[in-house]
């Protein structure tokens, strides 16, 4: 049980997994600033009220309101993109630290696409049900990094 943890460990120290890593992240900040861009480009449709602090009180809570959608949807788009990269992950472990075993048949693309997707929708089912104690402080805090670590595993 130990030798596995010890391997994936030195393997995060690789280039080849830093790559990928860093690959996933790029692509998810993208996807999460444009998810905020295009909830932020609704902003400018909150109705205009007689009294300028209330148009300014809605304008406030819309813009937290997507940011802290926007952050809740890191680790699903994160994970997202982690098992589309799921395929070189298998290839590098077999190479480093498993040479001796004959090559696993690797999975299409359409394939790798369609674990990723069932993947994303596990993540999202999982945050979706849990949602109500986000709002716990701490507790929020910690159950999402030991719940979407835990899937991320």
């Amino acid at each position: 049980m130990i030798r596995p943890i010890l391997l994936a460990l030195q393997n995060l120290a690789s280039r080849s997994f830093l790559w990928i890593i860093l690959q996933a992240i790029a692509f998810s900040l993208v996807c999460v600033s444009l998810l905020a861009w295009l909830g932020s480009s609704f902003l400018d449709d909150i109705p205009q009220y007689e009294w300028q602090w209330v148009t300014t009180l809605l304008t406030y809570i819309a813009g937290t309101g997507i940011f802290i959608g926007a952050l809740l949807m890191v680790f699903p788009i994160a994970a997202l993109f982690i098992g589309l990269f799921l395929e070189k992950i298998a290839d590098i472990v077999e190479e480093q630290d498993y040479p001796e075993h004959p090559e696993a048949r690797g999975l299409s693309m359409s394939e790798s696409l369609i674990v990723a997707l069932k993947f994303l929708g596990a993540i999202i089912g999982l945050n979706l049900l849990l949602l109500p104690f986000y709002f716990i402080p701490v507790l929020n805090v910690v159950l999402a990094l030991v719940v979407n670590g835990y899937l991320c595993l």
